[in-house]
């Protein structure tokens, strides 16, 4: 296959990637910590990303490191002002192939009078190898975390 040539077989364990939240219930004003986690990818690793995570909800992002000790002067990792959208980019990243591994680790806090669901998504616009290669990501599993004070039902 060319370097230009984008045709591929169906990969039969296509590239995954879901947030994997630390907690799936917290309490308001306090945090827990969400991961972006790869699964099956090849032996390569992962060298460069593109990715936005977004928050419904009550809760907002707080801070968010990215995975892979990329090249700091070809990342960024911005969180717009209501923090409910984080967009992470690196470059020259080194995530191994094996396993399950972390791309972005956010924290994210309940809102002080939250009560309710927060939905968490992620939107991959790239991933890829190191030698330019990218994944076909058929799948972008989000997460749900339940901002409820202590004492009150479950849902």
């Amino acid at each position: 296959m060319s370097g230009n040539d984008s045709a591929q077989a169906p990969d039969p364990n296509p590239t995954v990637v879901r947030l994997d939240p630390a907690d799936r219930r917290i309490e308001p004003g306090t945090e827990t910590t969400i991961d972006a986690i790869v699964q099956r990818i090849a032996d390569d690793g992962v060298g460069v990303y593109d990715l936005t995570v977004t928050v419904d909800g009550p809760a907002t992002i707080e801070e968010a490191t990215v995975g892979g000790n990329p090249n700091e002067s070809l990342t960024t990792t911005e969180i717009n002002e209501a923090g409910t959208e984080v967009h992470a980019n690196a470059v020259s990243a080194t995530v191994d192939g094996a396993g399950r591994e972390s791309i972005l680790s956010l924290s994210i806090r309940g809102e002080e009078d939250g009560d309710g669901h927060a939905t968490v998504s992620v939107d991959v616009r790239t991933l890829g190898t190191q030698a330019g290669d990218t994944y076909d990501i058929q799948k972008e599993i989000g997460a749900d975390v339940l901002v409820r004070p202590r004492g009150r039902g479950r849902e």
